[in-house]
Formats: structure tokens, sequence, C-alpha cells
């Protein structure tokens, strides 16, 4: 296990007010209007990903992987396979991203954008909102798990807390600023031709594959041969009033 000697003071707090700054730079690159900047944007989300990537070597480093905390939960004995699942995931968006970095050199379209949404496009202000969070967001699912899987005792337990802790705050924030900010700038409206939310799916050959009211009558019979036990927990989880 590594030792304290040589941490820097507040080191939780450096790390992760560089989380942030690498967020919110992030994703103002990724919606400014220059497109050489908007690439810069894609290569600052390939790093991040492969900052992980780093991340996950050192935590390999320190023996928590293959020493954890005693589990608590059924659950928690996956968590090892889980944190290599997700430094695999980070490694493949990384290279994603430096692909679509490298298409986005030749783009030459300036991106046009107001601070408010508009009928048909979100703004500057939802667009930052939306990606800040969502890094984020996505950034918590590592360091939590891995925080919740460091022995007691160990040194740097605290700091990871710390920064998870931080950064789901602020997440939470983020969310309210972004409901606020939907309550003063209308969202866009729906697409009604997408498929997805229109009354029946429609293949590109016009073709109509199936209804709404088909796709009722498909829930009611795959409902019909289900065991009663789980017909009873989904219309309790999701039908009856919680009121």
């Amino acid at each position: 296990m590594l030792t304290q000697a040589g941490a820097p003071d507040n080191i939780d707090a450096w790390i992760g007010i560089g989380i942030v700054a690498a967020s919110v730079l992030t994703a103002w690159a990724m919606n400014t209007r220059a497109p050489k900047v908007r690439m810069f944007g894609s290569v600052l989300a390939a790093l991040g990903c492969f900052a992980l990537v780093v991340w996950f070597v050192g935590v390999v480093g320190t023996g928590v992987l293959d020493d954890p905390k005693p589990n608590q939960t059924p659950m928690d004995s996956a968590k090892p396979a889980l944190m290599w699942a997700q430094a695999g995931i980070a490694l493949v968006a990384g290279l994603l991203l430096s692909r679509a970095a490298l298409v986005q050199l030749g783009d030459t379209a300036e991106l046009e954008l107001g601070m408010e949404n508009e009928e048909e496009r979100y703004g500057f202000a939802s667009r930052m909102l939306h990606w800040t969070t969502a890094i984020l967001f996505l950034s918590l699912f590592p360091l939590g798990m891995f925080a919740s899987m460091i022995p007691e005792g160990a040194w740097f337990r605290n700091y990871y807390y710390v920064i998870h802790k931080s950064i789901g705050v602020l997440v939470f924030i983020l969310l309210l600023v972004r409901l606020f900010w939907n309550s003063r700038s209308k969202r866009p409206e729906l697409d009604a031709n997408d498929p997805f939310f229109s009354e029946s799916f429609i293949q590109p050959d016009g073709e109509q594959v199936v209804t709404g009211a088909e796709r009722a009558e498909l829930i009611r019979e795959f409902m019909k041969s289900l065991p009663e036990e789980q017909i009873l927990v989904i219309k309790k989880a999701f039908f009856e009033d919680k009121t």
C-alpha cells in the first residue's frame, strides 16, 4: 500500500478543482463557435478518458483492487471487475473521441448559438450546463466506486471521499440551476417526426412497423405471460398511486 509520505497539503481540493475546471473547459470548447476550438474540445474529452485510464493504472498500484475493504453487500465483490470495465470503456471512448477530433480537422462550419434556447435547438447556456454536469456525473462513478473499496485506515481514503462528495454536491447544484434555466428559457419541442415519439414506428422505406395501439397490445400480452408475483411488483412500482 502507498504511504502518506510526500503527499501535498489539500491535494483533494486541488484535484477536485482540476476536475471541475477541466469539465467546464471541455464543455465550453465543444460548444463554441470556432470549428477548431470544437475540435480541441474533442481532444480534451479524449484526454479526459485517457487520464481516467492512467488513474486506473495508479489505482492498481495501490493494491486496493486485490485487497479491498471487506464486502458489505453481495454486489461489492463485483466492484474490481466493474473498475476494469470502466477503464476499458474509457480507453475505447478516448480512441473514438481522438478519431472524431481528426475528422473535425476538416470542419469549417461555425456554430452560431445564442445564449437562450431556440425553437428547434438548445442554446449555449443549456449546452454548457448539460455537458458540464454530464462530465462531472460520469467522473463520480469510478471515484465513488474506488472510494467505497478503500480499506479503513488508508491515508488516501478521506481524500477520495472529499473529492467524490464535493463533486456530487456540485452536480446537484448544477441540476437545480438547469431546472431554473429551463423555467426561464423554454426547451425545444420534441420532434414530431421522430419515430420514437410518433404514434407508429416508420421504416425509412415508409413501411409502418407497429402502431401505438399495437405496442400497447404487445405490452399487455407480455404482462399476461409473467408470473402473478412479478405482475404485482410491476403494478406496485409503476401504476399504484404513491401520494
